[in-house]
C-alpha cells in the first residue's frame, strides 16, 4: 500500500507512505471523522462533527452536539448526528454510521434526505443522562427508531452483520 487516506480535525490528508509525503486535500468542512467510499462511487464519503469537539466539557455541551453530518461529494445527510465517528458504505448505497455521542449506529440514505435507521443499545436517546449502574442489552431484541424488532438468535448471530461489508 503506498498511500493512505487520514481525517483530523482540521484536515483531509493524502499520506504517500513510500516518499514520506503529507498533502492535504481538503480543509473547509473541519472535524473529519469518517472515510469510506462505494466500489462504483467516484466521491469520498466522510463524516463531521460539526462543532470544535474540545468545547464538549459536560452533559449538556454533549446534548446539544447533534450537529454532526455525512457527505460525499455535493450531498449532504441533515446535520443531526452526535459525533458521528467510524462510517462504513452498504452495498444498497446507503451508509452505515457510529453516532457515538447518543451510542447507536445510524443508517443514512444520502439520496432520501431526512429519513434514517437507527439502532441503540437502549430505549433511552440520551443513555448517559440516566446514568444506569450497568448496561444490559437484552438477547431477544434490539432497538430501531421507535420500533422494538426481534434479532437472529444467538447461534447465527454472526450472519446478522453478514450484509455490512467494506465497499471500496
Amino acid at each position: 500500500m503506498r498511500y493512505a487516506l487520514v481525517a483530523t480535525a482540521s484536515y483531509l490528508l493524502l499520506v504517500d507512505l513510500v516518499d514520506r509525503v503529507t498533502t492535504p486535500i481538503e480543509e473547509h468542512r473541519r472535524e473529519y471523522y469518517g472515510i469510506s467510499w462505494f466500489a462504483d462511487g467516484t466521491d469520498l464519503v466522510l463524516s463531521h462533527s460539526g462543532l470544535d469537539n474540545q468545547t464538549l466539557v459536560d452533559m449538556v455541551t454533549y446534548a446539544q452536539s447533534e450537529v454532526g453530518w455525512i457527505s460525499a461529494g455535493a450531498l449532504e445527510s441533515g446535520r443531526f448526528l452526535s459525533q458521528p465517528h467510524q462510517i462504513l458504505c452498504l452495498t444498497d448505497g446507503k451508509v452505515a454510521c457510529t453516532n457515538t455521542g447518543r451510542n447507536a449506529v445510524t443508517i443514512i440514505d444520502l439520496h432520501k434526505p431526512g429519513l434514517f435507521q437507527e439502532a441503540r443499545i437502549s430505549s433511552s436517546r440520551w443513555h448517559w443522562a440516566t446514568r444506569p449502574a450497568t448496561i444490559s442489552i437484552p438477547s431477544s431484541r434490539a432497538m430501531i427508531g421507535s420500533m422494538s424488532l426481534p434479532t437472529a438468535s444467538t447461534r447465527d448471530r454472526s450472519s446478522q452483520y453478514s450484509r455490512f461489508r467494506t465497499c471500496g
